[in-house]
């Protein structure tokens, strides 16, 4: 998967070496990334950086997802923060979440929001 915005990052460097020359070769290079960092942030934005409302869909089942919680739920835990990797789980009475370390199943709706992990760390070369 790749970082949206460390992608933009690159194509504004990029951009910022073109606007130094002249030339019109230069100047269509600049429009080109222009609107290839347009694109890049619009998809970002239609993909709502990989979040997926439970309301849109819901993991496959026995899946290990990153998810959101409901704001009231973790401030009412005094968590940190909302995110948590959970296992997602069809059940007699719908579906539950797991959450990957200990032993709770939430039956309730505190997950809004999912995404898939990213794929594990791979140094170069291997």
């Amino acid at each position: 998967m790749i970082d949206e915005k460390v992608l933009i990052e690159r194509l504004e460097e990029y951009k910022g070496q073109i606007d130094a020359t002249e030339g019109l070769i230069e100047l269509g290079r600049c429009v080109g990334i222009k609107k290839a960092i347009e694109i890049v942030n619009q998809l970002a934005e239609e993909h709502n950086n990989g979040w997926i409302a439970i309301t849109e869909r819901l993991p496959e089942d026995e899946t290990i997802v990153l998810v959101q919680l409901d704001n009231e739920y973790y401030l009412s835990q005094e968590d940190e923060t909302p995110l948590r990797v959970m296992k997602y789980e069809k059940s007699v009475a719908g579906f539950s979440w797991k959450e990957i370390g200990f032993n709770e199943w939430h039956m309730d709706n505190i997950v809004i929001a999912w995404q898939p992990l990213p794929a594990p760390y791979q140094p170069k070369g291997e």
